[in-house]
């Protein structure tokens, strides 16, 4: 993508740029927010005319086994006075063309905040040719108390994000990466419910990364080794179950992406099968 594309409408004239350091201030509020902080690409639509800023959008570059390597939208928003006039369209548009000059696989829509004058969030995707695929991991929800907390592991010890040092961290961070597992900065995560597993070497085995957004808990990531598998996923499920119940009203909703079958099997276990899929990510894949 070149650094700026143009939209023109009528008598506007939009142009869609890379938020950086130098123009940051022109998207101000907007991009002041915990999805564009974590995210490592940001778009900024504004007007020509005027110079100001009219639209912005954060995506996240992931990396995983199941998915490969994709774009994943985190944030989107449009100005009241700007909305219906094709400057979403045009954000979106723009990330496609870096996703091909990149070479993403897909481009996703997960667990994204959106404000861009529709109603619903689908139809506005859908009609840039979005559509919900099984080609990629399933989303599951259900609320908190219809959870059971699962087991607990004498072999395994969970500690969570708030208790780990910088150290730890680092030590997760190179635990993820040599699983081709993609993370987000240690501040996008509920340090009270993620959890790190260690067997009884001190080793680490495994992760569960929960964040909290729009009023629903998502466990974005659940990583473990191949070494006592079931175990340490029930462990770490148990740990974030539980501490979650102390934090959140059971009538909280919970999202859940899984990455195989296996997963899938425990989750529904652990809510006596009342956790119901609600959907795939819907994704734009790149040809």
């Amino acid at each position: 993508m070149t650094d700026e594309k143009e939209l023109q409408r009528g008598d506007e004239m939009i142009k869609v740029t890379r938020i950086n350091e130098e123009n940051r201030d022109l998207f101000l509020p907007a991009v002041d927010t915990m999805a564009l902080a974590i995210c490592d690409i940001l778009l900024g639509a504004y007007d020509t005319k005027t110079n100001t800023a009219c639209g912005v959008l954060a995506a996240e570059s992931e990396k995983n086994p199941q998915t490969g390597y994709t774009l994943a939208i985190r944030h989107i928003y449009v100005d009241e006075s700007c909305r219906m006039k094709g400057v979403g369209r045009a954000l979106v548009n723009a990330l496609m063309d870096i996703s091909v000059e990149v070479g993403a696989k897909a481009v996703l829509i997960t667990h994204v905040e959106a404000e861009v004058g529709e109603e619903e969030l689908s139809p506005f995707f859908e009609a840039l040719d979005f559509k919900r695929t099984e080609d990629f991991l399933p989303v599951y929800g259900f609320m908190l108390s219809e959870i059971d907390a699962g087991k607990d592991n004498s072999n395994i010890t969970c500690i969570p994000f708030k208790s780990i040092e910088a150290r730890g961290w680092r030590e997760f961070i190179k635990f993820a990466d040599e699983r081709s597992v993609m993370v987000n900065v240690r501040s996008y995560y509920d340090e009270n419910t993620s959890f790190l597993a260690y067997n009884k070497e001190s080793e680490l085995t495994g992760a569960i990364l929960c964040s909290r957004r729009t009023g629903v808990l998502f466990v974005d990531r659940l990583i473990v080794t191949n070494v006592e598998r079931v175990g340490t996923t029930e462990a770490l499920i148990y740990h974030a179950v539980t501490e979650a119940g102390k934090l959140y009203s059971p009538g909280s909703e919970v999202g859940i992406t899984l990455s195989g079958p296996e997963q899938e099997m425990l989750l529904s276990e652990l809510t006596e099968f009342k956790a119901e899929k609600v959907g795939s990510f819907v994704a734009h894949v790149v040809q």
